[in-house]
């Protein structure tokens, strides 16, 4: 029973779904990580969607895969492929695994290294463009340098499309002349918002569709429809060949076989993330109107729009051939009685040759005050005949950033000698309280001269999601001679506004009496500082192991003004013991040189550090700053 139990975990791929999708992940170690898409209920208005299949994927999934190149060197993300599919993927080397496909928070999460970049493949549930339901896969491949060098980075997605049992499900695609029936390539300048994948030619009941044009995130620079055996072969240029068949060549195939590449154009990586990002999903299916002879009606719509933002969608019309009279040609118009703009509204149609198609249009809002508008796709011949369908959009409310502030921090001092704490983090979180995607900004500190920072003053964001939020961090220091009313301020720059949030001021007492130890370097030695504002006290004793060998140690020059000083040096420690008097002292700054045969961008060791007030027997253990 153990045994079967335990092949069944690695006989069966790794998946999550919820009520519109399913997404399986080949758990390895074969062709680890590529992954596979099936509808569960799919689109809930289409009662013919259920449990079919958006991507090719046997019972473990293999065809759909990324392509990684990393400078000149070119990997296929995940585990090697099996030796009788090794005439697909060509010279391409596998990385170093780092993680196992692992379940997160609704995501199949796969980490692999390659050549000093570390890349994760992230599949997740995401919100629909035309649906607003997370019944669209996520794909993600976050990549970051691991040696501490910049590298290249491009990333090839393909997708083996299939749409129930159709593998060689029709293609649609934004700036293509009807249904695509052969190899067609979208350079960056004319790269479609979308594209969308049928199971049939018309009247669909299964409808895909990915998203390549994604606010705020890196667009790819080019989109490729072939035959998934081309794409397959790819070392990592593809020739494109417009017009070619969707069949496989050579490989004994007689029926279409269509797949998508999707390539992201290389970006400089360090050790920041940089992100490659697109969706593939369940699109909208829409029922014709029954018009005849001509019908006419909207696929690929927009849920929402926001303000200034454009979106794209299909006008897609359709002819009843039986109909005693053929129109040969129509004219397809969007307009908007609600203040859409409408980009081109007007598209003139051939309908001898092309009596069922698809063309795009593209709507803007210019900044509707309204919670929702419409538009109108209309068809109409020169012989009167017409058919109109009419579609509502949710015009989203704009981004709302807000910053909420820390607590005031408490400061407070031990026995007059050092302050609690002596460093402390100011904490901002900004929250997007809108119903659009932020744009980039920055948020910046700002403190009086009492604080210090240690850096970073200002730090850049991306976007921030509707009511999604990100928490700022710096590091606050502060010095033993500060007292007094501190404050901190936040300026948060964004769509070239700068609003300053109100300052939070805290008190800091002053300190009778402290001592501050401090190692810097001087040409080629090091330097303990003992300083400022020093009341009568007992003693103060040091000692520190040093990065080499000691060889001298200064007594700070400060004995002409009461202090009794000693230091002694041997083999790789130093110590320094100073005696005060009873009479009031002056303030005391003593620079105590320590020359030593090692390495002075390393720090000392403290051993022990004590300082005695007044002659008690109390001892204080005193900070030390580095620098």
């Amino acid at each position: 029973m153990i045994l079967a139990f335990f092949l069944s975990l690695i006989l069966n791929p790794i998946f999550i779904e919820n009520q519109f999708i399913k997404i399986r992940v080949n758990p390895g170690p074969q062709e680890e990580a590529r992954f596979a898409l099936d509808t569960t209920q799919g689109n809930p208005e289409e009662p013919n969607d259920n449990e079919k299949k958006l991507i090719y994927g046997a019972k473990m999934p293999w065809s759909s895969f990324a392509i990684i190149k990393i400078d000149e060197k070119t990997f296929i993300f995940g585990g090697a492929s099996r030796n009788d599919r090794k005439n697909f993927f060509t010279n391409l080397q596998t990385g170093n695994k780092i993680s196992d496909p692992y379940v997160e928070d609704e995501k199949i999460i796969s980490t692999w290294e390659f050549s000093g970049v570390e890349i994760s493949q992230i599949l997740s549930f995401e919100k629909g463009y035309s649906t607003n339901l997370k019944d669209a896969m996520g794909i993600t491949y976050i990549a970051k340098s691991t040696d501490q060098k910049e590298h290249k980075v491009a990333i090839t997605l393909i997708l083996d499309t299939m749409l129930g049992e159709n593998d060689g499900a029709p293609l649609r695609a934004e700036g293509a002349q009807g249904l695509i029936e052969s190899e067609i390539c979208f350079e960056k300048s004319e790269l479609p918002e979308f594209w969308q994948a049928w199971d049939t030619e018309d009247q669909a009941t299964i409808k895909a569709e990915g998203r390549l044009k994604i606010k705020d995130k890196q667009n790819p620079k080019r989109l490729v429809l072939a035959n998934w055996g081309k794409l397959a072969k790819t070392n990592w240029n593809i020739e494109c060949q417009p017009g070619a068949s969707f069949v496989r060549d050579g490989d004994f195939e007689d029926e279409k076989d269509t797949a998508v590449a999707i390539v992201w154009d290389s970006i400089t990586v360090d050790s920041k993330p940089q992100e490659f990002h697109t969706t593939y999903g369940i699109a909208d299916a829409p029922a014709p109107p029954e018009c005849k002879p001509l019908s006419a009606y909207i696929s690929g719509k927009p849920f929402e729009i926001a303000s200034n933002e454009e979106k794209s969608f299909f006008g897609n019309w359709t002819t009843d051939k039986d109909y005693p009279i053929q129109p040969k040609e129509a004219t397809l118009t969007v307009y908007s009685n609600d203040g859409l703009k409408i980009i081109n509204p007007e598209k003139s149609i051939d309908l001898e040759e092309y009596p069922n198609g698809y063309h795009s249009f593209k709507i803007f809002n210019p900044g509707l005050n309204k919670n929702n508008a419409t538009y109108t796709l209309k068809i109409e011949s020169p012989e009167g005949f017409e058919c109109a369908t009419t579609n509502k959009v949710k015009i989203s409310k704009p981004a709302n950033l807000e910053m909420k502030l820390m607590q005031k921090p408490s400061i407070s001092s031990i026995s007059g000698i050092r302050h609690d704490p002596t460093k402390f983090y100011a904490n901002l979180t900004i929250e997007n309280s809108g119903e659009s995607n932020s744009e980039k900004g920055s948020v910046e500190i700002r403190t009086n001269q009492i604080l210090s920072i240690s850096s970073g003053l200002k730090i850049d964001f991306e976007t921030i999601p509707p009511r999604g939020k990100k928490t700022f961090s710096w590091l606050v220091s502060i010095s033993p001679e500060s007292s007094g009313l501190a404050s901190l301020n936040w300026i948060l720059n964004y769509k070239n506004e700068e609003k300053i949030s109100k300052k939070i001021e805290f008190n800091i007492p002053s300190l009778d009496q402290h001592m501050r130890i401090k190692s810097i370097q001087r040409n080629f030695s090091n330097s303990l500082v003992t300083a400022v504002k020093m009341k009568p006290f007992s003693t103060f004793s040091g000692k520190w192991e040093l990065p080499g060998k000691c060889l001298l140690a200064g007594d700070g020059g400060i004995e002409k003004y009461g202090y009794t000083v000693e230091t002694k040096c041997y083999d790789n420690i130093v110590e320094v013991l100073i005696s005060g008097n009873e009479a009031e002292l002056p303030p005391l700054v003593g620079l105590f040189r320590v020359f030593h045969s090692g390495n002075h961008d390393k720090s000392w060791n403290r051993i022990e550090n004590c300082i005695n007030i007044n002659k008690t027997n109390e001892c204080q253990t005193l900070e030390e700053i580095w620098e």
